[in-house]
Parts: structure tokens; sequence; C-alpha cells
């Protein structure tokens, strides 16, 4: 048998353009990734407690904050579970469901403050109804953290300013309706 013999030249795949996207998208996604944090809103997941473990006197927990967001307005209750809920009605119940204007967010901050003045601890557990929309939600978050707080600092390290009411938020399914 004879061999074949080709008389074409071998090709190089030209790598100079794709090295010019790599050398600008590099960059890009190190910003975007910093734009990112600072956009983010810090939740804490659910807190579980561990079962056997009693060395020391357990000290008496501060009061903590628990919200329910309801297709019907707010539930606010304390974790002792003392009392009755405090309920806080739509500003119009007639509005869609998912326009999230419906809640009354201004009463909603106003008791925020009033809790906090009352030394809960700035953390806050929230639970929702499965059709509240996540904008409702958002607002409903930063609401309770307090209009004028500006959480920037906590990123880099630094503790809240006085102006904020509830910053820590723990997404705890199961808070219920108290």
């Amino acid at each position: 048998m004879a061999k074949k013999t080709t008389d074409e030249p071998e090709t190089e795949a030209n790598l100079l353009p794709i090295m010019n996207i790599m050398l600008l998208l590099i960059p890009a996604l190190l910003l975007a990734m910093e734009v990112a944090r600072m956009g983010a809103i810090s939740i804490s997941p659910p807190m579980h407690a561990k079962g056997g473990e009693t060395e020391k006197p357990p000290r008496k927990p501060a009061q903590q904050l628990r919200v329910f967001v309801a297709e019907d307005g707010f539930v606010l209750s304390g974790t002792d579970n003392a009392g009755e809920p405090l309920r806080i009605a739509l500003t119009d119940d007639r509005k869609d469901l998912l326009d999230p204007s419906r809640y009354d967010y201004a009463a909603l901050e106003q008791h925020a403050v009033r809790l906090r003045a009352a030394q809960y601890e700035p953390i806050v557990r929230v639970d929702a109804e499965g059709s509240i929309p996540m904008s409702a939600l958002v607002a409903t978050l930063d609401a309770l953290r307090g209009t004028g707080c500006r959480m920037a600092g906590l990123a880099a390290g630094e503790q809240p300013p006085p102006e904020c009411l509830f910053w820590s938020v723990v997404m705890e399914p199961g808070v219920g309706q108290g």
C-alpha cells in the first residue's frame, strides 16, 4: 500500500481574540462581584439548638421580634409568645395581592421603633405565606430595618448605626401567626 501524502500545510488556531476577550472579562467579573456584595440583603439561616449541651446554666434570652406577613397584613409577636400578637391591617385590601403597596409599611416601622426601644434584640424572625410576593417581603425587611439605616459599614465589620432597628434577619418558616 502506498502512503497518502498531502501538500496541505498545518494550520494553527489564532488564540489572540480569545485572550483579548478574557483580558476584558476577568476585571469586569471581579467588579461585578464587588457590586453584587454591596447590593445583597444580609440574611441568616434558621438557627437550630444543639441537644444535650447544658454545661452552663441557661441565661434568660432577650426578647426577639417575630413577624408574619399574611395576605391580610402583618402579625407581630415576641419569641416568648406572651400576650396577644399585634396585627397591622392592610392600607387597601382592594388592591391586587401582587401589589406590595397594599401593606402599611409606615405602621410596621412605627411599631418596630417602639419595640426596639423596649429592649428587643436587633434580630427579627420573619415568615410569610406562600402567596406573598418577594417585593412585599423585601419592603417588609426594609421597614423593619428602618428608613434611615445604612448597612454599608456592616460589610466592613463596623457596628450598625443607632438608626438601624432590626437589622439582623432570620428567615424562619413556621414562625406562623403567633
